[in-house]
């Protein structure tokens, strides 16, 4: 089974600290090692370094194979440079298309997509799921991850659950855009909705059929020799590989995930993540606080003094210091669309 490491996204919801020249799956929040550094080293466990290719842009490849060569020092030699941002469906494919024709893969072959920054608190649960996706695979199916949610959180997509398939296979009945808390909170209550993990696992041939009944474009231009498509890059839609193929597809297959998982997308998602003291604060840097409950409070170069107060996001960088109430750590994408349409101008 070949890996594909998704590493090109830029992370806009942990702004202030993820930025354009240091996105959120090269930042250390809860380790020594970068989010990226933990994804490598859990198939690096698995024995699977040589399968792993990391897929990114070249504004953050250095970054890339440098951490990657930690890890490994064979990695450096296993990043992929995309010729330009066209969404997870462009990267996959043009990922797929390398592996073909510069690496010799097979359509026969098996894949496994994952993002470069999702955390796994037992890490050998995907691990172990791995057999039973290659196989549903290989009978034609495209193999998605889900996860029974534990909070209604409205910065995931969903799936609801179709009929069973095996002891924790199922059909997919729908996908589920990110919802309000109201609708999160239903699914919850409903039992039948589970987290997307944006995980999933195909066989080359059957994703490629795919692709030609549902991304007619993305499979065209599949079909032209590799250079040819590197310089057609760029004609590709902008979309996501759930856009352009898995919400359309009736072939998808559901596999669920029993452990704690976060895509660490917001600064909710790091405080759910980090270990908290007697008065449930997270405290990272230079922090001193007084009667202070539930907070999460980063200190990157100031310290940061709190009396008083709770359930607050406050993180300091030398660029920027952001704070707010938690359970809306899903809005700084706001703040950087506004900031980025302000230096546009």
């Amino acid at each position: 089974m070949k890996i594909i490491i998704l590493a090109g996204g830029r992370g806009t919801r942990l702004w202030p600290l993820s930025t354009k020249n240091s996105p959120k799956q090269f930042l250390r929040i809860n380790s020594e090692d970068s989010f990226l550094q933990q994804t490598l080293k859990r198939f690096k466990k698995a024995g699977l370094v040589h399968q792993i290719l990391i897929s990114t842009s070249k504004e953050f490849s250095h970054l890339a194979k440098e951490q990657a060569k930690t890890v490994a020092p064979q990695l450096a030699d296993q990043v992929l440079i995309e010729p330009c941002n066209r969404g997870t469906a462009g990267s996959v494919a043009f990922a797929v298309k390398h592996m073909m024709e510069n690496l010799g893969c097979e359509e026969t072959e098996t894949f496994l997509v994952c993002p470069s920054d999702h955390y796994f608190k037992d890490e050998m649960e995907l691990i172990d799921a791995l057999s039973d996706a290659k196989s549903i695979a290989e009978e034609g199916k495209i193999v998605l991850f889900g996860k029974t949610p534990s909070s209604p959180e409205t910065g995931y997509g969903y799936v609801k659950v179709g009929s069973p398939i095996s002891k924790r296979v199922f059909e997919v009945d729908k996908f589920v855009e990110k919802p309000d808390e109201e609708k999160a909170n239903y699914f919850i209550n409903e039992g039948d909705y589970l987290w997307n993990l944006g995980t999933f696992v195909f066989q080359i041939r059957h994703f490629l059929k795919e692709l030609a009944v549902h991304a007619a474009a993305i499979y065209q231009w599949f079909q032209k020799d590799f250079k040819t498509c590197q310089l057609a890059y760029q004609t590709l839609p902008n979309i996501s590989i759930d856009y352009a193929l898995m919400e359309k597809s009736t072939e998808i297959a559901l596999i669920t995930i029993d452990t704690f998982w976060s895509d660490i997308g917001s600064w909710d998602n790091i405080y759910a993540l980090l270990e908290k003291d007697d008065h449930q604060n997270v405290k990272l840097g230079n922090v001193v606080d007084i009667e202070t409950k539930n907070c999460l409070l980063v200190s990157q170069k100031k310290m940061i003094a709190t009396i008083g107060v709770e359930d607050l996001l406050i993180v300091e960088t030398k660029e920027a210091i952001i704070i707010a109430k938690r359970g809306e750590s899903q809005k700084v994408k706001k703040i950087v669309d506004e900031l980025s349409e302000a230096a546009g101008k």
